[in-house]
């Protein structure tokens, strides 16, 4: 996808909270993520790297607080189905004028199901956080 300015713009300034138990752990795109964030994927699945990805506000739009519950509900079930280990994050804009989403880092290598996740659920991208780097990746 190409993705316009100001959506790309958005996402790349957003902080991808993580939370692990009572900890929360940020990850910004094109920055090393936390050794916490990667330790727990690794310890969870295995594998190097996850992925965060929300169901909130499909296609970079915003959505009514009960939709966007709705979604998030309807995710986690599918995770729950593909038996992918997840643990909550919240997305911030730094400048306040977007609302908190609520989405999920998952601990996976699993591309292909992420993306059809990510599709599903009509977003216009998710987050891969890999060992150097924490990248967005657009539909």
């Amino acid at each position: 996808m190409n993705a316009p300015k100001y959506l790309h713009a958005a996402f790349s300034a957003t902080c991808y909270r993580a939370w692990l138990g009572e900890r929360a752990f940020d990850c910004f795109i094109d920055h090393t993520p936390p050794p916490a964030v990667l330790d727990w994927i690794r310890r969870v699945s295995g594998q190097p790297s996850g992925w965060i990805i929300t169901a909130d506000n499909p296609s970079g739009r915003p959505a009514h607080d009960a939709h966007n519950r709705s979604q998030r509900t309807r995710l986690d079930a599918a995770l729950a189905a593909h038996q992918l280990a997840k643990r909550a994050t919240e997305h911030i804009d730094p400048a306040g004028r977007w609302p908190v989403e609520i989405g999920r880092l998952i601990a996976s290598d699993d591309r292909r199901t992420i993306h059809a996740l990510a599709r599903r659920f009509e977003q216009a991208a998710y987050v891969r956080v890999a060992p150097n780097t924490c990248a967005l990746c657009w539909l």
